[in-house]
This record gives C-alpha cells, sequence and structure tokens, in this order.
C-alpha cells in the first residue's frame, strides 16, 4: 500500500515538473522572440533615422565650384 502511494505521489511530481519544465520553455521562447522583434524595430528606427538624416542634411555647394 505503502508503495502504491509513493508510485502515485511520484508520478504526480513528475507531471507536474514536466507541466512547469513545458511552461518554462514556453515563457523562454515567446521572450526570445520578444526580444528578436525589439531588436529588428530598433534596427529599423536607426535606419530610418539615418535616412531623415541624409534627407535633411543641407546641400553645399561653393562658389568654387560653380
Amino acid at each position: 500500500m505503502k508503495q502504491a502511494l509513493l508510485s502515485v505521489m511520484e508520478d504526480r511530481l513528475d507531471q507536474e515538473y514536466k507541466r512547469k519544465c513545458v511552461t518554462l520553455q514556453t515563457s523562454y521562447n515567446e521572450w526570445i522572440c520578444d526580444k528578436e522583434k525589439a531588436q529588428v524595430e530598433e534596427a529599423h528606427k536607426q535606419k530610418a533615422g539615418r535616412k531623415q538624416k541624409e534627407e535633411k542634411a543641407p546641400i553645399r555647394v561653393f562658389y568654387d565650384e560653380l
């Protein structure tokens, strides 16, 4: 009887452990995905910022060149 109870308890602990591992892995995967999306967005912002700076840069023409 005691052995059967221990076996049931071990099974429940194993199931709980596996469930928590899956939850943790899912959370980690979502975190990585969010982090990668944020990096891509930041890269797009930086690229857009450089493009705006290039567009706003004054055109310098020196009289010597004319």
